[in-house]
């Protein structure tokens, strides 16, 4: 949503994820920025299943937009698990390994290819998922720079979640 905000456009979304939004009761000033029309945004959500390069490709024939370019977010905790996101692709290595102190890449992995010989897909993995280490965690926030963190485990009172923030270096 905050990207939606940010670049004034809308989000497609399956039917599932629209009635899962739907369960939020988002103000309407954020509603407007979600759409079931996918030929109204190039902002897509889609399932985490669908982020590889094999299933991207098929994705992409479905649509009636063609696109040169595609980057894809997969926020997982097997980012580093040394697949190839079911797709075979080759790995951005000056991108995932850079030494420029630029830590926008040091917790997350790159994979790049050609989808259909057409399309350039990159796919970034984020190491983070619910069951990630708490120093990926740690670096997560580092990475991202949340405007708010909202801690949901272990911060029964209100010194329990900020003691849970100090920590998360927030």
């Amino acid at each position: 949503m905050a990207c939606a905000k940010k670049f004034n456009v809308k989000i497609y979304v399956t039917s599932t994820k629209f009635n899962l939004i739907k369960c939020f009761n988002w103000r309407h000033d954020d509603m407007k920025y979600i759409t079931r029309d996918v030929s109204e945004t190039s902002f897509h959500v889609v399932s985490m299943g669908l982020l590889n390069f094999k299933r991207i490709g098929v994705y992409l024939a479905s649509l009636k937009k063609k696109y040169k370019r595609v980057v894809a977010i997969r926020p997982t905790g097997w980012s580093f698990g040394g697949g190839r996101y079911g797709g075979g692709g080759r790995r951005n290595s000056s991108s995932s390994n850079n030494n420029n102190n630029n830590s926008m890449y040091e917790g997350s992995s790159v994979h790049t290819t050609r989808v259909n010989n057409l399309v350039e897909v990159t796919i970034f993995g984020i190491a983070y998922s619910e069951h990630s280490s708490f120093s990926e965690l740690q670096q997560c926030v580092r990475d991202f720079k949340p405007f708010i963190i909202k801690p949901t485990v272990n911060a029964y009172t209100k010194s329990a979640e900020e003691q849970m923030l100090m920590l998360l270096g927030s």
